[in-house]
């Protein structure tokens, strides 16, 4: 069993293979504590890669801004990684269901080489 080191974590986390086809299909790295923890985010999000999640079609919706405590419920339960910390927040709305949630930061001013530009970090 190959090891990797995560970053949050004090000692090196299982990695595990799960392969779609053994001819070059998608390969799913999954951690073990990832598994563990947020079990329900990654069964929902291997259903929606076979094909097996309710699609919501983009024209169907409206964009609304959402709340900072709405948002960070939202990404709580359905997000990975969970709620960052944000200055803006947006809903996608199925008639009154939130569906989906985009957050950004406060304009950063960003320098490059070919010049300094403001951006929003998503």
């Amino acid at each position: 069993r190959r090891r990797c080191r995560d970053a949050g974590a004090a000692t090196p986390v299982p990695r595990r293979r799960v392969s779609s086809s053994s001819a070059g299909g998608d390969v799913v790295h999954l951690h073990e504590d990832t598994w563990r923890d947020r079990g329900d985010i990654v069964r929902a999000r291997l259903l929606n890669r076979a094909g097996r999640a309710r699609r919501v079609f983009g024209r169907k919706t409206v964009a609304k801004p959402v709340d900072a405590a709405v948002a960070r419920a939202f990404l709580e339960e359905h997000h990975l990684w969970r709620a960052t910390k944000a200055k803006y927040a947006y809903g996608l709305f199925l008639q009154e269901e939130l569906v989906a949630v985009a957050t950004y930061t406060k304009r950063k001013l960003v320098k490059r080489p070919d010049g300094a530009r403001r951006t929003h970090e998503l």
